[in-house]
């Protein structure tokens, strides 16, 4: 996971305290001062910039793990076509995204398999077998509503896919699409955007 990286150098209120205190003034400052509230002040909002950006790095991993996928995919499918033919979005449609979106959804399916032949009759779920079953909920709703992935329709986000260096900013060269499943054997896709945003 890319987590967001915090400076370790003093805050600007510990080194303008010392500027104009001298040197070991910031651990011999009275409790009730108002230099340490200042001091305490920054310090717990350092550490909520922190605890805000582990989230962040956290909601967005899943989407980053996602769009991992769909670049093995597309790769794949260049080496299969070969390199002599030229390689755009159009050899990819909707109803192949939809099969790409369904083999990513099925990635938990073996390790499911054996933790439930693994559990004795009787016991309940571990907590790895619940929260993958959550997970496999949580993307067949979506999959209803609308799943989030990059336009391989578009030649433009193949080629961006292909060159994706893995970081979240660099989704922001692609074009994404809501594929949604009906359950009645529809197939659509839709404009989206990004970053994703419920089910825009």
């Amino acid at each position: 996971m890319a987590i967001t990286q915090f400076s370790h150098q003093p805050s600007k209120i510990a080194k303008s305290i010392r500027r104009k205190k001298g040197p070991a003034s910031t651990s011999t400052l009275h409790a009730n001062s108002r230099d340490a509230r200042r001091l305490n002040r920054s310090s717990l909002r350092d550490e909520k910039l922190y605890r805000h950006a582990l989230a962040r790095d956290k909601a967005n991993e899943k989407y980053l793990r996602r769009v991992e996928f769909f670049q093995e995919a597309v790769s794949a499918a260049v080496s299969a076509a070969g390199e002599s033919e030229p390689n755009t979005g159009s050899e990819f449609d909707v109803d192949l995204m939809h099969r790409l979106a369904a083999a990513y959804m099925s990635r938990h399916d073996e390790e499911l398999s054996q933790l439930g032949s693994a559990r004795r009759a009787g016991r309940s779920a571990s907590s790895r077998e619940v929260a993958l079953r959550g997970v496999v909920q949580e993307e067949t709703e979506e999959l209803r509503g609308g799943f989030w992935m990059p336009d391989l329709r578009e030649e433009g986000t193949v080629e961006n896919l292909k060159a994706w260096d893995g970081g979240w900013s660099s989704l922001g060269r692609m074009r994404f699409v809501r594929v949604a499943d009906d359950g009645k054997g529809g197939i659509g896709a839709r404009e989206s955007r990004f970053p994703p945003n419920g089910l825009s």
